[in-house]
């Protein structure tokens, strides 16, 4: 048996089938062919090359310089833009004293709150009607929150909380 010569569009799809990528063998037609070109084609136009990805931004978000991400947390936090300073470390210092601010009003709140009960803690033992009702505060992936069982001692308890286990029976202050 003897090869026919390959005709030139066959030659130029084959060149073209090899540049994108595109898998063949002899028995692939030709408007097999051409179609598997299309596809690759119209995928590598889909999914921007690495170099097209960083000039347009690609998957990583845009980096801040350091001082406008400051002055963009200050302005959040309720400090006009205008009153941002222009250097550096006083961005950080005005930074740190807001912050300072929220935390020492959110302590007086709480305080306010929780009235005379602020700061008190108490031992509790997990009775009967406590048992897995009372959570830990812990989470274990797959299983869910874990609790604490009857005859369980929380060492510190809040009074408040205390007192609202002990009224639903899940817990006694015992100190």
């Amino acid at each position: 048996m003897t090869d026919k010569p390959k005709s030139d569009k066959r030659q130029e799809l084959e060149a073209q089938a090899a540049e994108h990528g595109v898998a063949f063998d002899d028995k692939t037609t030709n408007k097999a062919l051409e179609e598997a070109i299309l596809e690759a084609m119209e995928a590598a136009e889909a999914k921007p090359d690495a170099e097209n990805a960083a000039a347009e931004g690609g998957d990583e978000p845009e980096q801040l310089p350091p001082l406008e991400g400051i002055h963009n947390k200050l302005v959040a936090y309720g400090i006009a833009k205008e009153e941002c300073p222009d250097n550096m470390e006083e961005c950080e210092s005005l930074l740190k004293q807001v912050l300072a601010a929220r935390a020492k009003a959110a302590e007086k709140r709480k305080q306010k709150d929780e009235g005379d009960y602020y700061g008190k803690f108490v031992k509790v033992r997990v009775t009967k009607l406590g048992d897995g009702k009372i959570g830990t505060g812990r989470y274990i992936a797959g299983i869910g929150n874990m609790c604490y069982s009857a005859g369980d001692t929380i060492s510190k308890c809040p009074l408040l909380s205390a007192e609202a286990l002990e009224a639903k029976g899940f817990a006694e202050i015992v100190g």
